[in-house]
């Protein structure tokens, strides 16, 4: 831009000012209070300074597309991406005890309360999760055609009673021949260890749930 005044005697134009007469490399050095001027200008409120690019200030001003990718420089790698491709969905809670299944990914869980029971799915098949637990103690034989009867406490996280899978049992020391025939039984609230014998002695027991 430039600003001219015509001089009527000589009768031509006359340039008094242009652009070009500003000194470009001052930058408002002159300026006095150059935070106000900054303030002023709200130049914060549009341009990210060093400070707020190199601690992260200005993370959430940035677009996406202000930031240009390429094969090693980008948000994610192409390995990032195929390992999060091969992340399992979280697993399924039921609280119904029908067998009706969700429809489940590969490696997908689901967890029933109501039976306390797990299944998962597994190249392209539904299993059995098998999540058995354990107890452990002694008790002694009632001998003769009678059950010893042991209260388990088997419950699920929820507080309801569990049927115990299996019981096993294993004498401490040696009958000598007079531990008979032996039988297990159970139910959710006690498990009961018989023997036809007069054997009386000690057992271990093991209890899966």
């Amino acid at each position: 831009m430039r600003l001219l005044r015509y001089d009527a005697k000589k009768k031509r134009w006359i340039q008094l000012f242009a652009d070009s007469a500003l000194d470009k490399y001052k930058n408002l050095s002159d300026v006095v209070d150059k935070k106000a001027a900054r303030d002023n200008l709200e130049l914060d409120e549009y341009y990210w300074n060093k400070a707020a690019l190199k601690d992260g200030a200005a993370v959430n001003s940035i677009h996406n597309v202000c930031v240009i990718q390429d094969e090693k420089a980008q948000f994610v790698t192409k390995a990032d991406k195929e390992n999060w491709n091969q992340k399992v969905d979280r697993p399924i809670v039921k609280s119904t005890a029908d067998e009706e299944l969700p429809e489940m990914t590969e490696g997908q869980m689901v967890y029933n309360r109501a039976t306390d029971t797990i299944k998962v799915k597994i190249d392209g098949k539904i299993r059995d999760f098998e999540n058995n637990r354990e107890i452990h103690g002694t008790a002694n034989f009632a001998g003769m055609g009678n059950e010893v009867k042991i209260e388990h406490h088997l419950e699920t996280i929820h507080g309801v009673k569990i049927t115990p899978k299996f019981v096993g049992i294993s004498c401490v020391t040696n009958p000598g021949g007079m531990l008979g025939e032996t039988w297990t039984r159970k139910d959710d609230t006690y498990f009961y260890v018989g023997n036809t014998g007069s054997y009386q002695g000690p057992f271990e027991y093991m209890v899966y749930y």
